[in-house]
């Protein structure tokens, strides 16, 4: 569990960030080596204090994409390229694999994606 990384980079106490969640010290203390583990209302509690899913809390990898968490611009992205064709996808694909472009073709991807984008 990720609860001591996260507390660590925001730089606070276990003490601190217990009272901030309502929790005993000792329960977080608990938490934290893994002498026991929190109840599903107290996960979330603390991924939403981190501002974290509570996948990334726990440490766990996974394919998805939480939306809620992209800007409008990041989930229209989304859109189009879920509803691309194929060479737009491969030549977006290709861009993001460091790809190198003629220049023409760089820009022609960049104003068809921010067309996209902007509406």
């Amino acid at each position: 569990m990720n609860i001591k990384k996260q507390r660590e980079k925001i730089g606070i106490s276990q003490r601190q960030l217990a009272l901030k969640l309502g929790l005993q010290p000792q329960y977080l203390s608990n938490y934290e080596s893994g002498k026991i583990q929190p109840n599903i209302e107290t996960l979330i509690k603390i991924a939403d204090y981190f501002n974290i899913s509570i996948d990334e809390l726990l440490e766990r990898e996974t394919e998805s994409i939480n939306i809620a968490y992209l800007s409008e611009k990041q989930k229209e992205l989304i859109k189009y390229i879920a509803n691309a064709n194929n060479a737009t996808i491969n030549t977006i694909d290709a861009f993001v694999q460091g790809v190198r472009y003629a220049e023409t073709e760089r820009e022609t991807l960049k104003q068809t994606i921010k067309n996209k984008l902007n509406g």
